[in-house]
């Protein structure tokens, strides 16, 4: 997301809370919100280089932009995500039972659902997905949306963790009211997640996995199993 009024860039890492925040910025000031060309590539999950790419085609100078984006720790955010996996097959059931066949679906919907379908065929429980998982390598590594020729491009980066106030530091940075962020497309807060703690998804197995395959991004930002 890029607001030339405002001046800021928003790079957006799946599943660290980037709907909230993104409907928190777009409700303040929604006549000043610019966006990235969806008719790009991942515009919604586009990197600083992409990001830094599209301004400099635009004529503007991405010093003068504040770049700020959240973090998430990996085992959460993989929980997070293959819940989320499982909610859209879900959700999806409900919309061919109760809504007009005949309605347009969304851009990449189908495209969504079948990679969806094949995930949780192919890995029916959370260790399996754990012990499968290949993902896309520059989605699952914070450094491809982070970093620019090998360098942090980021202003300010939050926490997942720190959601609610990190965010009030973004606000006062940027120049608008603080609001109150609603967990939106919040996988684990729905289908009665709420009280299925990470930790005891995890087994010794999945545990060295993840910490194995998202070491660089553990160490980066100091993250831990039991945090």
């Amino acid at each position: 997301m890029i607001n030339h009024n405002l001046k800021f860039v928003f790079i957006q890492i799946p599943k660290t809370g980037t709907t909230s925040i993104s409907e928190a910025l777009l409700s303040t000031n929604p006549e000043q919100m610019d966006s990235l060309d969806k008719n790009a590539d991942n515009w919604k999950h586009m990197s600083a280089t992409q990001a830094k790419k599209i301004l400099k085609q635009q004529g503007k100078e991405p010093s003068d932009y504040f770049f700020f984006s959240f973090v998430r720790n990996p085992y959460t955010r993989l929980f997070s995500l293959y819940n989320f996996i499982n909610n859209t097959i879900r959700d999806y059931e409900k919309y061919v039972k109760y809504v007009d066949p005949g309605k347009p679906k969304r851009q990449g919907w189908e495209e969504w659902l079948e990679l969806c379908y094949e995930i949780i065929k192919s890995n029916p429980t959370f260790k399996s997905y754990i012990q499968n998982h290949k993902g896309e390598v520059e989605m699952d590594d914070y450094r491809h949306f982070l970093f620019d020729d090998g360098a942090n491009a980021m202003d300010f980066i939050g926490r997942f963790e720190n959601l609610q106030n990190d965010f009030d530091k973004v606000c006062d940075k940027i120049g608008i009211k603080r609001s109150r962020l609603d967990y939106l497309n919040s996988s684990v807060y729905r289908h009665g997640l709420r009280k299925h703690h990470y930790h005891s998804a995890y087994d010794n197995e999945t545990i060295e996995i993840v910490a194995k395959k998202f070491k660089e991004n553990l160490k980066l930002f100091n993250y831990k199993f039991d945090q």
